[in-house]
């Protein structure tokens, strides 16, 4: 049976505003920890974009580098890119306010679509990479086994349409509203 009573409910309320209010040893800790977040994911975001834009210099200034094992590593760097532009300052601008967002709709979605079209690419590109490799593995002799840029060429188109499936089926999933103007900037 609940006793209910003033006295009971008066000292409910005050232990609820009691738990609400920040001590300074939390709200200590929640600004160290949110003080070591941004250092690691300025870091991490930096790294990301150097490495990043070296891989992609390299590989596309020097020829002999262009071979399709390099391109799926290009592939992935601009991936990368992608994923780190458009979620990093968004991610760490939603760590220290949370509870606020200054952009409108049209940012919101571009960031979803960036980073779902990034992730999308980064694992397609990596089974693609995977079925190269097991066929230079397993069939070294075969015409079809010489990693040349001539022979990704089937895969691409199959690439293309595995990743504008998967983006709809996450659209569609998660129930993303305007899905048409997902549509047109897709398009």
């Amino acid at each position: 049976m609940l006793n209910i009573s003033g006295d009971n409910l008066t000292d409910l309320i005050n232990n609820i505003q009691l738990q609400r209010t920040p001590s300074t040893h939390s709200s200590q800790t929640s600004m160290t920890l949110l003080a070591t977040l941004t250092v690691f994911y300025t870091l991490i975001f930096f790294a990301g974009i150097l490495g990043n834009l070296i891989t992609c210099i390299v590989i596309s200034r020097n020829k002999f580098m262009h071979t399709a094992t390099n391109f799926y590593l290009f592939n992935l760097a601009i991936s990368d890119l992608i994923l780190l532009l458009s979620g990093m300052p968004q991610d760490l601008y939603n760590l220290w306010y949370p509870y606020s967002y200054p952009f409108t709709d049209i940012p919101c979605v571009m960031e979803s679509v960036l980073s779902e079209t990034a992730a999308n690419a980064t694992v397609l590109t990596i089974t693609a990479f995977t079925v190269e490799r097991y066929i230079a593995i397993c069939h070294p002799f075969s015409q079809s086994s010489q990693t040349r840029v001539e022979n990704d060429k089937c895969s691409r188109p199959l690439t293309g349409k595995l990743d504008l499936f998967a983006r709809q089926l996450s659209a569609q999933h998660f129930k993303t509203p305007k899905l048409d103007l997902i549509n047109s900037i897709i398009s």
